[in-house]
């Protein structure tokens, strides 16, 4: 129906839509994820360029519910841990991470809030399953970047250790602009591990 459309991440929601009845109802769902999961990340771009850590937050639990509903690689664990994190103040967003059907979420909250969240889970967890969940906090950092070989060279025939780097300028924007506002001190993303050892098969 659409020559330019070679792959999902070219297809418009629209366009799904016209030829939804042509689809069963698990490749419309599986073709809608993808479709929006793509959307959401470029969203998202563009709302860490500009701070806005709230969109952030509201593109990751959406991932989620599509991962849950449309893509069904969730679990009861993961989206236990999505709504209890939701209910903390000072959380931006939560999702499930990682292949799915068990394992890990990622929650976008303020710094301020990183010690309630990180009680709340498992206080929470241990009540409803009887297991331990363990949390651990992350600061987001830059990325992969341009390695300084001739000066790592340097370093080491002078008698010192290390590797100088520096980020790429290909994106002209460096994660530490992005990630340090001055309404905001730090944030940190919260990794929820769901041990599902007590999970009925």
């Amino acid at each position: 129906r659409f020559p330019n459309v070679k792959s999902l991440r070219d297809a418009t929601m629209a366009q799904l839509e016209e030829v939804k009845d042509n689809m069963s109802d698990v490749e419309y769902r599986r073709a809608r994820h993808v479709i929006g999961e793509d959307q959401r990340t470029l969203k998202t771009v563009e709302s860490l360029k500009n701070k806005a850590f709230n969109v952030v937050g509201t593109n990751m639990t959406a991932s989620h519910n599509s991962l849950r509903d449309d893509y069904e690689v969730s679990c009861e664990e993961l989206d236990f841990l999505v709504k209890t994190a939701l209910s903390v103040p000072g959380v931006y967003g939560s999702r499930m991470t990682g292949g799915g059907f068990g394992g890990c979420t990622v929650t976008l909250v303020d710094a301020s809030a990183v010690d309630t969240l990180i009680a709340t889970l498992q206080e929470q967890y241990v009540r409803k399953y009887r297991n331990r969940c363990e949390c651990y906090v992350a600061s987001p950092a830059a990325g992969a970047g341009l390695a300084d070989l001739a000066g790592a060279l340097d370093t080491i025939e002078h008698g010192e250790s290390g590797v100088s780097s520096s980020s790429s300028s290909s994106s002209g924007i460096s994660f530490a602009d992005i990630w340090v506002p001055v309404a905001i001190a730090a944030l940190s993303a919260v990794i929820a591990f769901a041990f599902l050892s007590r999970r009925k098969a």
